[in-house]
């Protein structure tokens, strides 16, 4: 997975995974920095945003299936586990981040039981609790309108 996302003073930041894990390079006019390795235990399912302070709000998957979220502000990078995996495998999780007003929504994917389950959790602090949406079939979608209001498509089972 690859994903840019742009700072206010114009600075890049490319986040990409490959076998080292998630990495990032930060760009500026014609400089690019060399790629740093930021999450050795990162899979490639994560999204990432900037907002309007410019913290960095990237959430992921570990090695053990633990979803994890990550900030970066004033230069340093924060990390805290949201949801522990009961059994650690992976799947794709389809991670999407959406922030509205001063408030941080994260949709992913969960299997239980059997069943796919479409989950909304805030990330307001690390002790928010995930709220199952509904359980569906296949891929779902988040968009968000000018107004701040979210719409998920999904296919329900």
């Amino acid at each position: 997975m690859n994903c840019f996302v742009k700072e206010t003073y114009g600075v890049i930041w490319h986040f990409y995974h490959n076998s080292h894990g998630i990495c990032y390079c930060k760009m500026r006019d014609e400089n690019i920095a060399e790629y740093q390795v930021l999450i050795p235990d990162g899979r490639e399912d994560f999204d990432v945003l900037v907002d309007d302070s410019d913290c960095i709000h990237l959430v992921f998957q570990n090695t053990e299936g633990d979803v994890v979220y990550v900030n970066h502000f004033d230069g340093k990078w924060r990390r805290a586990t949201l949801l522990q995996s009961k059994k650690p495998t992976n799947y794709k999780k389809n991670f999407v981040l959406k922030r509205v007003n001063n408030w941080l929504n994260l949709f992913y994917c969960i299997e239980y039981n059997g069943k796919k389950m479409l989950t909304h959790q805030i990330i307001e602090n690390t002790d928010s609790t995930p709220q199952v949406v509904d359980c569906i079939k296949d891929n779902f979608c988040v968009e968000q309108d000018s107004a701040g209001n979210l719409y998920l498509l999904f296919n329900s089972e």
